[in-house]
């Protein structure tokens, strides 16, 4: 139920609003990541400097922090996909070369019951890795 005003900014207008998701590194300042992708919005053809585009910080993420360039174009209404794309090639231009660094996702895998069968020789005894006086890795078998 809604019970407040709503305002629909593209109702019987030419004008299309175009969202644009972005992610970079955790480490990145947000106030530069800013002002990459309104630079990047500025130098894209189809989007209007009026109404101005805008940037939102909308999440801390696991690997990064998410941001959404958004702006309005009245070329490309029936294209969005297009504008979207031409968008994107025009962040990553702008973020690599400011170095602004897009997210890394990192993972641990635990491997619960393997015992050191699994792991390299020279991680399961070490004292056995080549240049200590051992046998060589190679010459060793592996349990099964």
């Amino acid at each position: 139920f809604i019970s407040g005003t709503i305002v629909n900014r593209s109702y019987k207008s030419p004008l299309f609003r175009c969202r644009a998701p972005v992610a970079v590194a955790s480490d990145s300042d947000p106030h530069a990541v800013e002002d990459a992708l309104l630079e990047a919005a500025r130098q894209c053809e189809g989007v209007l400097q009026q109404p101005p585009p805008a940037v939102r910080f909308r999440a801390f993420g696991e690997s990064g922090l998410h941001f959404e360039l958004l702006c309005w174009t009245d070329k490309m209404v029936h294209r969005p996909g297009a504008l979207v794309s031409s968008l994107n090639f025009h962040i990553h231009d702008t973020l690599k070369r400011r170095g602004i660094r897009l997210p890394f996702p990192l993972h641990q895998v635990t491997i619960r019951g393997a015992g050191a069968a699994l792991l390299a020789p020279e991680i399961a005894d070490p004292a056995a890795s080549p240049g200590t006086g051992s046998a060589d890795a190679s010459q060793r078998e592996v349990p099964r």
